[in-house]
């Protein structure tokens, strides 16, 4: 569906309603009339302002809504044109301007008015095509925050960005996970709320509905996918520029990772995690000029066992000192489900 949004010309979206059978409002003789909220702010001299009343926004908004639908997003995040049915009102947006109906621009005065959210949550985090974490993990808050009607499609709801993404990163992902950066990433927590608390994770869960077979395929505990809420990816000095005494960063990998389809499978297959190959150079140079200012840590899963499979419960960070006193001297090979 992806290609779809990103090859056509135009793009029609309505976010009014709380499924496709709601319709355009505003065709004449086709459906109902618009239901537009205007706000009269009287001014003296008899002279009136007329603007749009600001809508009403619920703590805790249905998930019909058409900005909380996991199945909506790839609409937003790919079309390069699009008219968007909102409030009873018309807009235009695309990489160049948002155009209101409500609202009287002059760009030769007042200049373009740029596309609020269009690349902003979308694959425009990533326009310049370079892998990058920092760009997965906006992009990834803001689509695991969404909700749907069955947990175990979250997979097919990704699946369109997946398909560009692998175009992007080098062996492509893995449950939404990037090869390349791949320890990196199963780091993942929580994202902060606005007012700096972490928001709460659930569990996604195999509804009655699904008829396949929920051991093979039920959703991983160490992918993102497995777990409904924003989330994002532990902060990672990627560049040089970026470089200072509080800034986080991975310097080097301590574990070889594989895939399996299953616990009891025996053909192992390599997990390209090659990262911390690009840590020399400048990179380098730069964060060991500042390594007096910085402390070094261990990131570390915790996990619980199931039938000798190990099930993400969360992540965090270890003083190296002291893990290395308590770390186990032999390596151990561990299966995470």
């Amino acid at each position: 569906m992806h290609r779809i949004y990103a090859t056509s010309s135009l793009t029609i979206i309505n976010k009014d309603g709380q499924d496709a059978g709601y319709g355009l409002r505003g065709l004449r003789g086709i459906s109902a009339p618009r239901s537009i909220k205007k706000l009269l702010v009287p001014l003296a001299g008899a002279e009136t302002i007329i603007t749009k009343k600001p809508a009403y926004i619920p703590r805790n908004p249905s998930m019909f809504n058409y900005e909380k639908r996991m199945w909506t997003y790839q609409e937003e995040a790919f079309a390069k044109r699009r008219i968007v049915f909102k409030e009873g009102m018309v807009e235009w947006q695309c990489n160049c301007a948002n155009w209101y109906e409500h609202r009287v621009r002059r760009p030769e005065v007042n200049g373009f008015e740029a596309a609020k959210g269009h690349g902003t949550h979308g694959v425009g985090q990533l326009k310049n095509m370079i892998p990058s974490l920092m760009g997965l993990s906006h992009l990834f808050k803001y689509f695991n925050g969404r909700a749907l009607g069955f947990d175990e499609d979250v997979y097919n709801a990704f699946s369109g960005l997946q398909t560009y993404l692998n175009g992007i990163f080098p062996s492509g992902l893995m449950f939404g996970h990037p090869k390349l950066f791949f320890e990196i990433s199963l780091c993942w927590h929580a994202a902060d709320s606005p007012c700096g608390r972490r928001v709460s994770l659930r569990r996604r869960e195999l509804s009655e509905a699904y008829t396949g077979d929920p051991v093979r395929n039920r959703l991983p505990s160490w992918s993102w996918m497995g777990w409904q809420g924003e989330i994002v990816f532990p902060m990672d000095q990627e560049q040089v520029k970026y470089s200072g005494p509080f800034c986080g960063g991975f310097t080097q990998a301590v574990t070889k990772w594989h895939a399996l389809p299953t616990p009891n499978y025996t053909t192992k297959q390599p997990i390209n995690a090659i990262w911390h190959i690009y840590r020399e150079g400048p990179w380098k140079e730069q964060w060991e000029h500042e390594s007096s200012m910085k402390q070094d840590c261990y990131y570390v899963l915790w996990i619980e066992w199931e039938r000798d499979v190990a099930y993400r419960r969360g992540s965090g960070y270890v003083l190296a000192d002291r893990w290395e006193e308590l770390a186990e001297v032999d390596k151990v090979e561990v299966t995470l489900g």
